[in-house]
Parts: C-alpha cells; structure tokens; sequence
C-alpha cells in the first residue's frame, strides 16, 4: 500500500502546498472534492477500506471529502462490445460508441473499457461540482 500514501500525500500537497494538515482543512470547505473510482466487488471494498483507513491515519477526516464513484465491472458483461451497448453509466453518442468499439477489439480482457467509461463518470461528475 505504499502507493496509497504516495499517492494520497501528493493529492493533499497539491490542495494546499503548505502543508499536509493544511490541506484537509481545505478539503472539509467543500472546494475540494475527492473521488475514487470503484465497483461492485469484494476486492474494490478492500481498496476503498484500506483506502480511507490510510488516508485518515494521514490526515483525520480526509474521508469526509471522499466520494466513491461506482464504475462498471466488465466481468458483469460478456464481451466489451455488449459493455458498450448495455452499460447505463455514461451516455455515450454514436461517435463515441463506435470509438468504444473500436477500442473494445483492441481490449485484451483487462478491462480498459470499464474504466475509460468510468474515468468519464468521474470527469462528468467533477464537472457537474464546479
């Protein structure tokens, strides 16, 4: 979990560069939002458990300002293409489904579909935030 903290601590010296206890204090006004893409199975509840334990070790209430966005499982799906036409979490116009499609043949079973449709979630919603 290494890259948690890594991770976690550059995300809070960003919000404020001062310091690190400064900046969970900046993300309890609101003018911050974290979110955290995750899904519907037992590993992502790890994640997001192990997460919020390290995160709030680092910086009490940090949590307060995570927002978890749930994504697709592409497991839930039998091929990528039936991702990209059965899935209800990001409208998607005609160009952007035939690039889905395109980039579903191109998928080795890894999943960069699910995520690329819920990296746009997250994009849409932090959008909708500003």
């Amino acid at each position: 979990m290494a890259g948690i903290s890594s991770l976690f601590l550059a995300l809070v010296a960003s919000v404020n560069s001062t310091s690190v206890r400064g900046s969970s204090a900046a993300l309890g006004r609101g003018g911050v939002q974290v979110l955290m893409l995750t899904t519907n199975t037992p590993l992502s509840q790890l994640r997001v458990e192990g997460f919020e334990k390290q995160a709030d070790e680092l910086s009490p209430g940090f949590t307060s300002a995570l927002k978890l966005q749930q994504g697709v499982n592409f497991k839930d799906f039998a091929s990528a293409v039936e991702l990209v036409e059965q899935q209800k979490l990001v409208p998607l116009d005609l160009h952007q489904q035939n690039n889905a499609r395109v980039m579903s043949v191109l998928d080795r079973g890894d999943g960069a579909v699910a995520c690329a449709l819920g990296h746009m979630a997250m994009w849409q919603r932090a959008l909708a935030h500003s």
